[in-house]
């Protein structure tokens, strides 16, 4: 018994190095936010986790278990206003057993670009409050979206079969869809233009405050639909 305890703790201290440095970073950048107009991420089965820091720079660190197969990090400049786009874009074409890799974007609570882009194909998406002055459009096709709020004119999300959960929304319009993935929208204030929020088979849940009222007679056209989901509408103060 004891030669078996003794075993477990040699295999537990063994191990802790890996639990220790789990991100497994091997690629770490920054980049001045006030050379950044916009952002541009097109990821096939990483992860991508999006939080807001205090400083000037924006930080890129990728984590993954294959270097061979990092995505291409870029900031492709405007020659006319001398700010451009980041990208940060994936290399894989054919996904291998056992792969991993999560992408972590650390933006300044400053920072605001005009345009925000994010797709993936399988990886999840998880964010802190994302910020544009014109436009967010996450594309997801089977991957999990949840994104602690929204702050933007135009807002898209659209997902195939992974749910979407949108935390403290707020947008001048939106669009919301999914085939059979779930959607979960809590709305922070009154929308300007009609919007919608629609999936075939999933869920729907919509949660806005009482004293903004999507449903009034004065208010922008909101379609909420599902061919054979549950829809709920909830009021909160």
């Amino acid at each position: 018994m004891k030669k078996k305890i003794c075993a477990f703790a040699i295999t537990v201290f063994l191990s802790l190095p890996i639990f220790a440095d789990s991100k497994n970073i091997v690629y770490n950048e920054s980049f001045d936010f006030k050379n950044v107009d916009s952002l541009q991420i097109n990821l096939t089965c990483e992860n991508l986790n999006i939080s807001r820091i205090y400083g000037d720079e924006i930080v890129v660190e990728i984590g993954t278990n294959n270097i061979k197969k990092l995505p291409v990090v870029t900031l492709e400049q405007n020659d006319d206003y001398g700010t451009g786009t980041l990208t940060i874009t994936s290399t894989i074409k054919k996904v291998s057993l056992g792969f991993n890799s999560t992408v972590y974007l650390y933006l300044p609570q400053d920072f605001l670009p005009g345009e925000l882009y994010i797709s993936n194909v399988s990886g999840n998406i998880q964010s802190d409050v994302l910020v544009s002055v014109n436009n967010i459009i996450i594309k997801n096709v089977s991957g999990r979206t949840d994104i602690a709020g929204i702050n933007t004119d135009y807002f898209s999300a659209a997902a195939a079969s992974g749910n979407i959960k949108i935390q403290k929304l707020s947008a001048g319009y939106f669009d919301i869809n999914n085939v059979s993935g779930n959607i979960f929208a809590e709305l922070e204030k009154s929308f300007e233009a009609k919007s919608k929020i629609t999936t075939i088979s999933g869920k729907i849940q919509v949660y806005y405050k009482k004293n903004e009222s999507p449903f009034t007679d004065d208010s922008p056209d909101f379609i909420i639909s599902s061919v054979s989901g549950k829809i709920e509408t909830v009021p909160f103060d």
